[in-house]
């Protein structure tokens, strides 16, 4: 149930309301957006929610089991609040959002009515310079299923608490000299083999803070799986870290680690043998 002040209940009760729609966006880097569709700014609670009339809302459903709701925030592209570079870098993913409405002639004396909060999902760009942000409820991770299945390969990460290798020693940094496109570069060092399917995390530049996945080194140009978010320039610094293909005989052979494997080679089923020729 939501709490919702007296005075606030007789003020939608009534024929001819001043409500107002609020959004507090909290980035995981801990960037704090204020928006309000008032056409002009509310101060709420001693916070400026600033006035973007591009920004707005989908009708809202509630739903009694865990599926994900279909609230929708919308916008205009907007650099002073949300800009293309922050949606293609993925700012905003997994931001919290709280949903709420005022009364914009008397704020604090009526106090909030909750509408929904949550955390972003997909956030897409539109053909029309728009901004669409799906909004899950709090209920949803629930519905996700969780644990593990048996697979001949191995489950933990690389470097982390279960697989154990210290990746400090697996680990080099190197330099942009130019890019082609935001998936393949030439750096400044030879990149063995062994980094191939592993990460690379840049250090400086526009991408600063970024992962991505290494396809593969030649000739000291490097490929990309996916494109980088921004565009990859000159200069541009990063620490690369060696792949894991999770198979049995590279945690035993290239990492010697494998009294720490995750996985279940062994079981039947599993593996695929090739026939044998009798000759």
């Amino acid at each position: 149930m939501k709490n919702i002040s007296t005075k606030m209940k007789q003020h939608i009760g009534q024929q001819v309301s001043t409500l107002a729609t609020c959004w507090l966006i909290v980035r995981r880097d801990g960037t704090r957006h204020r928006i309000t569709d008032s056409d002009e700014s509310i101060v709420f609670g001693g916070e400026t929610y600033v006035s973007r009339l591009g920004f707005n809302r989908s009708a809202l459903e509630s739903k009694n089991n865990l599926e994900v709701s279909n609230l929708e925030v919308f916008g205009v592209i907007d650099d002073a609040i949300i800009s293309v570079e922050d949606i293609e870098a993925g700012r905003l993913d997994y931001a919290t959002m709280d949903v709420f409405l005022v009364n914009w002639a008397d704020p604090d004396g009526y106090g909030k009515v909750p509408v929904r909060s949550g955390t972003f999902g997909e956030v897409r760009l539109t053909d029309s310079g728009m901004f669409v942000a799906e909004l899950r409820g709090n209920t949803q991770p629930y519905s996700q299923v969780l644990g593990e299945i048996y697979t001949p390969e191995c489950r933990a990460t690389f470097g982390d608490h279960r697989c154990k290798v210290d990746v400090t020693q697996h680990q080099m940094t190197g330099t942009v000299v130019s890019a082609a496109s935001r998936a393949q570069f030439e750096v400044d060092v030879v990149v063995p083999a062994e980094f191939n399917e592993g990460i690379c995390v840049f250090q400086t530049g526009r991408n600063a803070g970024k992962t991505c996945e290494i396809s593969h080194t030649q000739d000291m140009v490097m490929t990309l799986k996916f494109a980088a978010p921004l565009p990859i320039e000159s200069g541009d610094t990063f620490l690369l870290t060696k792949g894991c293909d999770k198979r049995t005989e590279t945690c035993k052979g290239r990492y010697s680690n494998i009294i720490n494997f995750r996985g279940e080679p062994f079981l039947p089923g599993q593996k695929v043998f090739s026939p044998v020729r009798a000759d």
